[in-house]
């Protein structure tokens, strides 16, 4: 697992090649604005977010196809808070089979 900090007009969090159990960690007075998969290979399988290994699903189970180099934006849940106000926050991927990159697109609030 590699994780990157981008900057440009927002901010990027990257996990390539993610694998199950990856997690990234939402700096404090950061909040996620979106979530983008871009797959690699034809393995299918499906995706979920949470803020821990079975905790609250930030992004429910999302189904990956076979398409190599397809980008699939994922749904955030109506999750209030969604927010690293005060203190970080961690969120975890949880994967069967897929691979690719997932990116996080971050926004400071302050």
């Amino acid at each position: 697992m590699s994780v990157k900090i981008k900057k440009g007009g927002s901010a990027r969090l990257i996990i390539e090649d993610f694998a199950d159990q990856d997690y990234v960690t939402i700096p404090a007075g950061f909040r996620v604005t979106n979530i983008i998969v871009k797959k690699s290979g034809t393995t299918a399988g499906n995706l979920e977010v949470g803020t821990t290994d079975g905790g609250s699903e930030v992004v429910t189970s999302t189904a990956l196809g076979v398409t190599d180099g397809a980008l699939v934006p994922l749904t955030i849940n109506g999750v209030t808070g969604l927010c690293a106000a005060e203190t970080k926050m961690y969120l975890d991927v949880s994967v069967a089979a897929a691979a690719g990159d997932i990116t996080f697109l971050i926004q400071k609030m302050f």
